[in-house]
């Protein structure tokens, strides 16, 4: 009986010790849309202060795109990971938009629609140097004669250009020449 009390508790001792590695491994691998798109965040941060560069940018975006094509449980194909229109709103919300025009996978062209589908396109990151968008656009995938819309969600940055530097001496010339002008002829049209 002794025995079997000090196995039972060397048994619930084990457990309890490994009990936070066995809950964080697995929160890690069921993470939500919301942990993958902060892990894209801090990786466009780390490339805003110069800590990585922009092909491992590209990298990171690329590893996130298929960890959160996974957890929407997107079909892979030779075409990439394909979604439905229901799984892309149910991370990306109502679409924001629509199109009539979807990309025809396969054929390497557009084709005008009879009604408009939802296209989406949401900001993910807003920095000094980049911008970065997760969009979702509809093609269609034909098989068999027929036509599918399916998504594929994409990562585009946009960098952006460097903000005019303010000239503060040509504008405080500017206005002494305007206020000169006025009080050599205190006039309504020179005010």
């Amino acid at each position: 009986m002794k025995k079997l009390v000090i196995f039972v508790f060397l048994l619930l001792a084990t457990f309890l010790l490994f009990l936070p590695f066995i809950s964080s491994t697995s929160s890690a691998s069921s993470g939500s849309f919301e942990d993958e798109i902060k892990k894209v965040t801090y990786y466009a941060e780390e490339y805003e202060t110069g800590n990585i560069d922009y092909p491992r940018l590209v990298i990171y975006l690329g590893t996130q795109r298929e960890k959160i094509n996974e957890k929407l449980g997107a079909a892979r194909t030779n075409e990439g990971d394909i979604l439905k229109q229901d799984q892309v709103r149910n991370v990306l919300g109502d679409p924001k938009m629509y199109t009539r025009w979807v990309w025809v996978e396969k054929e390497d062209r557009e084709k005008k629609l009879d009604k408009e589908v939802p296209a989406w396109d949401k900001i993910v990151f807003d920095g000094k140097k980049i911008q970065i968008r997760l969009n979702a656009y509809p093609s269609l995938f034909i098989k068999n004669g027929e036509e599918k819309l399916i998504y594929h969600l994409n990562f585009q940055t946009t960098f952006k250009r460097p903000a005019e530097s303010f000239d503060i001496d040509g504008k405080i010339n500017e206005i002494k020449t305007l206020a000169e002008t006025y009080n050599s002829n205190p006039a309504s049209e020179n005010a």
